[in-house]
């Protein structure tokens, strides 16, 4: 049996839920999305965290990325030009590695790559379809390192991109801009004596990481706001007109794009939610999403639209606020014993 709770996280821009996430009952759980109205190229960064009680168990979202790189390497790693880092490209393992981890995980010791592996289904950002965009790296990498003495596992999910070529003049002749992105990276971690314990868990948490559909139009909405005002003030800096360009390139196809398929399909079908978004879903795509993942959809007489929970569970509750409960017993009643407190009602698949 597992008891999860619905963590939704609210972005104070376009004043919608920008991306839900379930976790267990008694974790502590954050988010925030944070804008940068100065920056094109990398605009708004999410985050998230989730921990148990004892700390043995989490899952975090790391903020994602912008680097720029001139073809040749003439400018050195490290320093900042066209207003983003300069990093040469680099796989997307080598990534998690080399540079997002050890950012993210200061002073932890014996760090190793333990697995690499091809994520089709990669977390980010859309639940409507999870796949790879052509062109782009998307791994999960498994790593282990030890903190204070302990051992640690931790399995994060990255994609990148890298754009092509951008060519600039400049006083040392036409050179050629890259910019690159690493989209936020989804990471399920466990003390290793206790990952078998908790790694069905952070599965589940990890398979139901999702992006709310009208978010990612509202999206669309600001970073064309943003590119339009930076023109306005800027149109003699070409930089950064390649730059809003990039930066909706970028976003596009992981983000803004799904909210432009969507509204193509059905102008409703993101304004009204996931009830029109359902009625629009080509069934065939619906199915093998649900397959891929691994979720069901559950009617919650609590919520407005069906809820995704981890699939392969005989009954599953919820008590109205948020928390669910799924347990492999099909006889199993939450209300049997309970005492004082919330009401549980049986849910049933939807349609």
């Amino acid at each position: 049996m597992i008891r999860l709770g619905a963590h939704r996280c609210a972005d104070p821009m376009t004043r919608r839920t920008a991306f839900t996430f379930l976790v267990p009952h008694g974790w502590r759980a954050s988010s925030e999305v944070r804008w940068n109205g100065q920056s094109l190229l990398n605009p708004v960064t999410p985050t998230a965290t989730a921990q148990a009680p004892d700390g043995s168990a989490w899952l975090a979202l790391f903020p994602n990325g912008a680097f720029s790189w001139v073809d040749g390497g003439r400018r050195a790693e490290g320093s900042l030009d066209f207003g983003v880092p300069i990093l040469r490209p680099r796989p997307a393992a080598e990534m998690v590695a080399t540079v997002l981890f050890p950012s993210v995980r200061p002073g932890v010791a014996d760090l190793r790559v333990v697995r690499v592996e091809a994520e089709p289904a990669p977390p980010w950002p859309s639940h409507r379809q999870r796949t790879v965009a052509p062109g782009d790296d998307s791994v999960r990498v498994t790593l282990e390192y030890t903190m204070g003495g302990r051992a640690f596992r931790e399995i994060v999910a990255l994609v990148s991109r890298v754009d092509a070529p951008t060519p600039l003049p400049t006083m040392w002749g036409v050179e050629h801009l890259r910019y690159w992105f690493t989209f936020p990276a989804l990471s399920v971690g466990a003390a290793l004596d206790r990952w078998d314990e908790h790694a069905p868990t952070l599965d589940a948490l990890r398979r139901t990481f999702r992006v709310e559909p009208d978010w990612i139009t509202a999206l669309e909405t600001v970073f064309r706001q943003l590119a339009g005002n930076a023109l306005d003030q800027q149109q003699a800096w070409f930089a950064a007109q390649q730059a809003a360009h990039r930066a909706q390139v970028a976003w596009g196809d992981q983000l803004v794009q799904q909210g432009r398929e969507l509204s193509a399909a059905a102008d409703a079908a993101v304004v009204g939610g996931w009830e029109q978004r359902e009625r629009t879903y080509d069934r065939v795509y619906d199915d093998q999403y649900l397959a891929t993942m691994g979720v069901a959809r559950y009617d919650d007489p609590a919520q407005p639209v069906p809820v995704e929970l981890p699939y392969g569970y005989d009954s599953v509750w919820s008590d109205g606020q948020g928390d669910y409960v799924l347990s492999e017993d099909p006889s199993y009643d939450p209300n049997v014993g309970a005492g004082p407190g919330p009401t549980w009602q049986r849910l049933r698949k939807a349609d």
